[in-house]
């Protein structure tokens, strides 16, 4: 029923959008909170009166914005800013947080919020005090298959879209497009457009929390007025805690869980450590289906479903692993990300013929926990099976395929490779 609000509510919102043709500059901001805010993480601060959410608050601020910012465009200096900033990356993205850079400035003194208070009617503090305190996560992108870096600001003044807040982008969405008049026209969240196109954004890297939070370790990425900035966990190349799977009949092996040995690569290798050597997102096409092009780079979440019980009395587990982040221009291209991943051990304690790889695709931090039943029918030494398990997505993961690797799988030298539709990979030990 939650996500389904949502839907609605990104729904009635792209109606608007659709008819929107003028400049986006007939509304005010009522900043007066209906109720306190939360003590924990911004995507549940109270939104401003006459806001029913804090997503409704947030699309209509970024239209706002990006307004503004298409009408200082115009400016060589706005330009420059803009392709300095996001060629410097936040975290490897092309964008930069509006938090933390909103006070910059930009020419003549004035920072970056000055210059988007001058080609707006918002009220005073918009730009440079509410937006900090209801919208942490605005950024300013521009999504890196165009090649920021090789941007000539001088002969090449780009448009400038807005996405709405929360977006999960599995069906398609029409964004308002603004010109350096400030009108807008719609745009397929499908459909990119060829010339260079900067969007204000959501920072998908970073989690905000509010300042009495102290649920954290560690020091925060930035802090302001109202919240500490954390890092996503977008690299857990191994977390330390790795899987005992299969027996290969040692004799430390218990005697009711040896496996005869078979003559296969795991059979004869000592460590038997299974690795997700190299993932790539199959082209244009597939990105496509995965990631819409106003946003930023793709992040990959994998569950690792293996077996730690018997075949007569199963315990299903499942670990999750959290890829590095793939770009838009890798994607394309087809271009393998590197990894390395140690995700499993055939060890000597359980014993199971094979297990499962579930892929998704994740927005943001992924949102709460969100389990999730698979249904699943394995072999365990001869014994066929078939059980419902729970595995722990989070709300805005999105899955996007699944693979059984087996035990006799070609694992030496490049491995097996496997292609699910949407992504390849390889596995090797």
């Amino acid at each position: 029923m939650k996500k389904t609000i949502i839907l609605i509510s990104i729904l009635s919102t792209n109606l608007l959008w659709v008819s929107c043709k003028k400049n986006y500059e007939n509304f005010k901001f009522n900043t007066q909170s209906k109720s306190s805010d939360s003590t924990i993480d911004a995507s549940s601060i109270a939104p401003p009166v006459n806001y029913p959410t804090i997503h409704d608050y947030r699309t209509d601020a970024r239209k706002s914005v990006a307004a503004a910012l298409a009408k200082a465009m115009t400016i060589d200096e706005v330009r420059s800013f803009v392709k300095t900033l996001t060629t410097t990356k936040l975290l490897n993205e092309t964008e930069f947080l509006y938090a933390q850079h909103y006070n910059d400035i930009i020419y003549n003194n004035k920072t970056l919020a000055t210059v988007l208070d001058e080609n707006s009617t918002q009220n005073d503090t918009f730009f440079n005090q509410d937006l900090l305190k209801y919208d942490p996560y605005l950024s300013i992108l521009i999504p890196d298959d165009y090649e920021p870096e090789n941007w000539n600001i001088y002969s090449s003044v780009p448009k400038v879209a807005a996405t709405p807040s929360n977006w999960e982008d599995e069906n398609e969405i029409y964004l308002p497009m603004y010109d350096t008049a400030g009108y807008s026209h719609s745009q397929s969240s499908n459909v990119q457009p060829e010339n260079l196109t900067v969007v204000v954004a959501e920072c998908e890297v970073i989690t905000a929390f509010c300042l009495s939070y102290s649920g954290n370790t560690g020091n925060p990425y930035y802090s302001n007025d109202f919240y500490n900035y954390y890092i996503n966990e977008n690299c857990n190349i191994n977390n330390g805690q790795e899987f005992i799977l299969n027996s290969n009949g040692s004799s430390t092996a218990l005697p009711d869980k040896k496996i005869v040995r078979r003559g296969c690569d795991r059979d004869n290798n000592t460590s038997k450590l299974d690795k997700l050597e190299k993932i790539n997102i199959n082209g244009s096409t597939a990105l496509a289906q995965m990631e819409g092009w106003a946003k930023g780079s793709v992040e990959i979440v994998y569950h690792v479903l293996y077996n730690n019980g018997t075949a007569q009395n199963p315990n299903w587990l499942s670990d999750e692993k959290v890829l590095p982040r793939i770009s838009r221009k890798q994607a394309k291209n087809a271009s393998a990300i590197t990894l390395n991943i140690t995700h499993f051990i055939w060890g000597n304690t359980n014993v199971m013929d094979n297990y499962k790889l579930l892929f998704g695709e994740r927005e943001g931090n992924g949102g709460a926990p969100d389990p999730r039943n698979t249904n699943l029918t394995v072999t365990v030494n001869g014994v066929t099976i078939s059980l419902t398990q729970a595995i722990n997505w989070r709300r805005r993961d999105r899955q996007i395929g699944t693979q059984t690797i087996q035990f006799c799988t070609a694992a030496n030298g490049n491995g097996t490779s496997f292609n699910t539709g949407l992504l390849s990979f390889n596995i090797i030990i």
